[in-house]
């Protein structure tokens, strides 16, 4: 990175820093008694089902948090108590937040949508000529034709690479043939997404890491998260954990980081700080602290359907799109955006319901559950925040 993009990196930070520092006057909904029990109730239920050993959960209606809780523990081996600020591995959450990175480029005139990835990175390669005609737009929708990645080889976690990681990765890492042509079918590909942090880095001028920590994570507040796990608060951090030959979690002493995965899914965040970005895009670009990140226009892009998946099911940019609960219209409805992810000892979810002004984070320090949208917690709190904007109208 030059002199130049250091200094104005340097000055991004201080700014939003200064700005954040009546931190986060975000208002809190007051839950009956007997409302906070049930939720109480419901995810130590979960907990005991699912035997993970840690979990933190939260609710955002209106645009108040409405419910945030640990639940378990941090580390099996520690035994410290999971709290809404803990910081988990979020995997493909991570996604979400590269496609945001380039809106923001787009919207500054700095990327399009119709770039092909080799005018960006000329030494982006794959093993036949149909790469060439990728453009972003089929990297951030999953229709580039290129393959996934199945082995991150988290058993070897690297924490010391350069700011050239990502630029190493694509001219040396994997050239696959193509899975089909740009634009003619839907294959879900974290290798897209980690040539995109490149993209990112070269269109921006600054290392990928850098550019959404000063132009995303500190303007909408979320300070406690990073891209780049040496940052991680060791008091927040958690464990990961996985199941032995007797199913029963372990702790695992790998920590899942690589840097040149970093767009696919080494985002580290809390439930507190993912209540943020869900309100950033509840906001349609405007966050909690009361910044503008991206503009409506540039949400609309974000949130737009590009390709359909399944039924009633689409992609947009970074992003899955569905009908709201009990939509009448599940064809045309996409009220509904949101990710998932999961890594070797890490899961997580993150749903945005844009109609209902209300968000839902859920995160794991063991990958096993699956069941994450359809268990009664889920569905209790999503209730509850309708009963409660009732109330509110």
């Amino acid at each position: 990175m030059s002199a130049f993009h250091r200094i104005q990196a340097f000055l991004c930070t201080t700014f939003w820093l200064i700005s954040a520092a009546s931190a986060f006057t975000q208002p809190q909904m007051t839950l009956a008694p007997e409302d906070e029990r049930t939720l109480d109730s419901l995810g130590e239920a979960y907990l005991a089902e699912t035997k993970v050993p840690g979990m933190a959960v939260g609710f955002l209606c209106q645009g108040k948090i409405m419910y945030t809780r640990g639940f378990g523990v941090k580390s099996l081996d520690t035994q410290d108590p999971v709290t809404p600020q803990s910081v988990f591995h979020t995997a493909s959450v991570s996604k979400t937040f590269v496609a945001t990175a380039a809106a923001i480029l787009i919207e500054e005139e700095k990327l399009s949508l119709d770039d092909k990835i080799v005018d960006i990175l000329p030494y982006f390669e794959m093993r036949d000529e149909r790469y060439r005609e990728i453009t972003v737009q089929d990297m951030l929708t999953h229709t580039s034709g290129m393959p996934d990645l199945w082995f991150y080889h988290w058993r070897n976690p690297r924490f010391g690479q350069g700011e050239d990681a990502l630029e190493n990765y694509v001219r040396s890492g994997p050239k696959q043939r193509l899975r089909a042509d740009a634009k003619t079918d839907w294959h879900y590909s974290n290798l897209a997404f980690d040539i995109m942090g490149d993209v990112i880095a070269k269109a921006s001028g600054m290392p990928f890491e850098e550019f959404v920590k000063t132009r995303i994570l500190l303007p909408a507040g979320m300070e406690a998260s990073t891209f780049f796990a040496p940052e991680i608060d060791p008091a927040l951090a958690t464990t990961p954990h996985i199941r032995n030959i007797f199913l029963q979690p372990t702790a695992w002493k790998h920590y899942p980081y690589n840097r040149v995965h970093a767009g696919s899914s080494t985002l580290n965040a809390n439930v507190d700080d993912l209540l943020r970005y869900a309100l950033l895009y509840l906001n349609e670009g405007t966050s909690v602290t009361g910044n503008e990140v991206f503009s409506e226009e540039t949400y609309r892009l974000l949130t737009t359907p590009q390709y359909r998946v399944g039924i009633n099911y689409d992609i947009g940019l970074g992003w899955f799109l569905s009908p709201a609960p009990g939509s009448e219209d599940p064809e045309k409805n996409r009220d509904v955006i949101e990710h998932s992810g999961g890594d070797v000892g890490y899961g997580s979810f993150l749903s945005i319901i844009t109609s209902e002004d209300y968000a839902f984070v859920i995160l794991f320090n063991g990958y096993w559950p699956h069941d994450e949208a359809y268990h009664p917690l889920v569905r209790t709190g999503y209730e509850i925040a309708q009963k409660y904007a009732e109330e509110g109208e």
